[in-house]
């Protein structure tokens, strides 16, 4: 068993301190090369020993060398958490105290209200392991949490690759009180870590289901309430629910928060300034006024609000609310409401309409359909478990276009039948310059064809790899290109949900296009529950579970930003359990060479979605105004007059491939998708 400290003994244990031994240049460019070697070695491993509760370390060093990155696969798991069904372990006091201390402190759990913490205790399962058991084992698939009621456990890591490999013991051990493996709820990616058995223990596990499937139920109960709640309140002589659309009450519910308070706690004290707006969810407060002798003149109980004058102006309060027994509010300040629906008196005269950048962009042109036999494929430009893409060229007009090949046992074995036909619906809808073109659509017994237009300039994945980095006015461009699109969807409350350099393709000019829209989904009758998206983009509220829609997209549009001008993401780490550790705390280094424009817009989609620019008042427009976009010009971008950062050496498309004279197959040019 190596340890960090012998590690690096054992780099400099023959060599003289005053590196006497260095005497030619090349000798010291040498040993440069080793020590910066021996460093990253060993913040390898210190990143690696730092497991905290939950298996895997915080910290991560960049990446070193100019390896390619990895195309990175995006996660969808299915919703059959949704159907969970709580069953309730039988535990004493005691253990119930132990695991509600423990998962308290845990990231996945903070900010839980009681209930829902005793929500999770109830369904927790007993385990006992004997000296010497591997709890947890490296590289597995997990998916359940563990607490310590009693006992001891070590921490292994492998330390080096194949037989060269070294099991290390790290951190300190497991014992009562400690919980570990947490990230294995959000999925299933490989421990990062071994546990096994130093002293008989006994453990308290929960699985993902059960802890998706409770979190669902807890998060859409409350979600729910507070919308139904929100209805019911009156300013002046109008209910919130009449003034509100649906997608603005939306809005408002995301903005507030739960606030407790004890039994005689003040919460609103008469003649102090207001801004926040008080619902009571469970509870009583006794209302005191002074001009009536400081008696009391009313009791509100659950569904009644106080203090909703602070909604329209910092107005003096009128009356002191003090909590009659233990109380639980819907909380809501004007500065938080005003950001995500503007001003209240606007909003109650209907003056506070969004006025978004009038931009005019090309429109998806009419075009007769083809007959499947007018299409001649050329090559294959791509292929996958899914099926293929050919370059096909109508023999009517000559014009060159996309061809993809969706296998239909595929589809049907993966389960993706509905999510395939949405996603042709989306991609029919969205007519914008910067979205691939879903001009048609054919089928035959065994593949489902998209015929699109073509994107021939490759993946702006491929082009960040070999610049490693974009100056600024690179990622502006491309980032510019991604907002106008989502300006597209989010008018039509649909949320992408998947932005990432692999998913942007150049066509022929340089300019790129958003594409594949597999994790796409409307939104706009409220939030979806759904986990996807790829490990490095995804938004907090996906990974604890809190519902999303579309706003989970400027988190993303933050991270690409971010990834475009550095070279690498925000929350980067070798393992996906350590980035989602990283995304839940919201902590990120900002590089000293960004400008302060663009640190700004990153630490402003980087955030809470109830906080986030583009999801808050103004949408897309906000961004488009915010001042690293300033001179940019929309319009030059919109029309393609813009000059591109990089055009892409295509020759002529007619020659990308020789004709191919095989029957690609007979196919019907009316959709009626059919699996059998």
């Amino acid at each position: 068993m190596v340890s960090v400290v012998e590690y690096l003994f054992s780099s400099i244990r023959d060599k003289p301190l005053d590196a006497s031994d260095v005497t030619t240049l090349e000798a010291a460019r040498a040993e440069l090369s080793r020590l910066r070697k021996v460093t990253y070695r060993v913040c390898d491993i210190l990143n690696k020993t730092s497991l905290g509760s939950g298996g895997g370390g915080d910290g991560e060093a960049t990446p070193a060398g100019d390896k390619k990155k990895a195309h990175r696969q995006a996660l969808v798991e299915d919703d059959s958490y949704k159907t969970y069904k709580k069953v309730v372990e039988p535990k004493t006091k005691d253990e119930k105290s132990l695991i509600r201390d423990a998962i308290r402190k845990n990231l996945l759990f903070k900010g839980a209200k009681d209930e829902d913490l005793d929500d999770f205790v109830d369904v927790f399962v007993q385990k006992r392991f004997e000296e010497g058991a591997t709890v947890i084992k490296q590289g597995d698939a997990g998916e359940t949490f563990y607490v310590v009621q009693s006992g001891s456990l070590d921490i292994f890591i492998n330390v080096g690759e194949g037989d060269a490999a070294t099991e290390t013991q790290v951190g300190v051990p497991y014992g009562p009180g400690s919980g570990f493996g947490e990230l294995a709820l959000i999925y299933g990616s490989p421990r990062a870590a071994t546990i096994r058995v130093a002293e008989d223990c006994v453990l308290w596990e929960i699985t993902r289901t059960a802890f998706k499937g409770l979190s669902y139920q807890n998060e859409k109960k409350a979600h729910d309430a507070k919308l139904k709640n929100l209805k019911l309140v009156k300013i002046g002589e109008k209910l919130l629910g009449d003034i509100l659309s649906p997608s603005q009450l939306e809005s408002m519910a995301l903005a507030t928060n739960y606030q407790s308070f004890e039994k005689d706690d003040t919460i609103i004290r008469e003649g102090e300034r207001g801004d926040c707006f008080y619902m009571i969810v469970k509870g009583s407060v006794d209302v005191f006024v002074k001009s009536q002798g400081n008696s009391k003149v009313a009791t509100l109980t659950e569904h009644k609000f106080f203090g909703e004058k602070a909604l329209l102006s910092s107005e003096t309060r009128n009356a002191t609310c003090i909590a009659a027994t233990p109380v639980t509010c819907l909380s809501l300040t004007r500065e938080d409401f005003v950001l995500m629906l503007g001003n209240f008196e606007d909003l109650l005269s209907g003056k506070n309409e969004v006025r978004a950048h009038k931009l005019k962009f090309e429109r998806l042109k009419s075009m007769k359909e083809y007959e499947f036999g007018d299409l001649e494929k050329k090559r294959v430009m791509g292929e996958g478990a899914f099926g293929k893409v050919n370059l096909v060229k109508s023999k009517r007009d000559g014009k060159l276009y996309a061809l993809k090949a969706q296998s239909k046992a595929f589809v049907v074995e993966s389960g993706q039948q509905e999510h395939l036909i949405a996603e042709y619906q989306i991609m029919r809808e969205l007519n914008h310059v910067f979205i691939v073109k879903c001009y048609q659509v054919f089928q035959d017994s065994r593949y489902i064809y998209f015929l699109m237009n073509l994107l021939p300039g490759g993946e702006l994945m491929d082009l960040l790899d070999s610049k490693r980095k974009f100056p600024e006015p690179w990622t502006k461009f491309y980032g510019a290109s991604v907002v106008s699109a989502f300006s597209c969807m989010h008018d039509k409350k649909i949320a992408y949900r998947d932005l990432k350099p692999e998913n942007l393709v150049l066509d022929a000019e340089g300019y790129c296009h958003v594409i594949d829209f597999g994790l796409a989904k409307r939104c706009d009758k409220g939030k979806t529950w759904t986990f996807c998206g790829t490990p490095d983009y995804l938004a907090p509220e996906i990974i604890r579970g809190k519902g999303h829609d579309w706003g989970v997209d400027y988190w993303g549009l933050g991270v690409f930003f971010y990834e475009l001008t550095h070279g690498y993401p925000p929350f980067y780490a070798s393992d996906p359990t350590n980035t989602a550790r990283k995304i839940i705390k919201g902590a990120f280094p900002m590089p000293s060479n960004f400008s302060k424009p663009l640190a700004d817009i990153i630490c402003k989609l980087l955030v809470e979605q109830n906080k986030r620019l583009g999801r808050t008042q103004g949408g897309c427009s906000a961004i488009m105004s915010h001042p690293w976009f300033s001179g940019f010009d929309w319009q030059a971008l919109l029309t393609r007059t813009m000059v591109v950062p990089s055009k892409p050496k295509l020759g002529n498309l007619e020659n990308l491939g020789k004709p191919d004279n095989k029957r690609i197959c007979v196919a019907e040019s009316n959709w009626n998708p059919i699996f059998d």
